[in-house]
């Protein structure tokens, strides 16, 4: 992968660290192929771990436990659940994991795990659904729903009928 030190990323891209400056980041679909690589970025690359604040991983599994165990080994030493996170006035993890699903209102998160997971600045959404032959507005219902559940997205947006 090219780095954001590269120049010819920089000139392509901007100044991503400085962008990224004191940013809370939500990857939705983080245990998967594009998600571990984002969050490998975010988390390892020097010059992008620095400039972030926290990343949010939302990541589909049956327990909070199963979310994690869905992470490589390598990344799960960055990780906490959102309990420690929210309880810790010291210290802020850098990687929070949260089990969720975007095909489900409000990712199907409890109250404490939405409220954390709308400090959001940047949401990237890296979820996908594999059934290939899935209508449009169901494979991308979910990240709709969450768009227009945010006050800093409301307005006019076009029906995916």
């Amino acid at each position: 992968m090219t780095s954001v030190r590269h120049p010819t990323a920089r000139r392509i891209y901007g100044d991503i660290p400085a962008a990224l400056h004191g940013s809370t980041i939500l990857i939705t679909g983080a245990a998967g192929l594009v998600g571990t690589q984002l969050l490998y970025r975010l988390l390892c690359d020097s010059s992008l771990s620095g400039a972030v604040n926290r990343v949010i991983a939302v990541i589909r599994a049956k327990t909070a436990e199963d979310a994690l165990e869905r992470l490589p080994e390598t990344l799960r030493c960055f990780a906490t659940q959102p309990d420690a996170a929210a309880s810790s006035t010291n210290s802020i993890a850098k990687l929070v994991v949260l089990n969720g699903d975007c095909a489900r209102p409000d990712f199907g998160l409890d109250s404490v795990q939405l409220d954390l997971a709308r400090q959001a600045d940047i949401v990237i959404n890296a979820a996908a659904d594999t059934r290939f032959m899935l209508p449009l507005v169901d494979a991308i219902g979910g990240v709709v729903r969450m768009i227009r559940g945010s006050p800093d997205w409301q307005g006019p947006m076009q029906e995916w009928n």
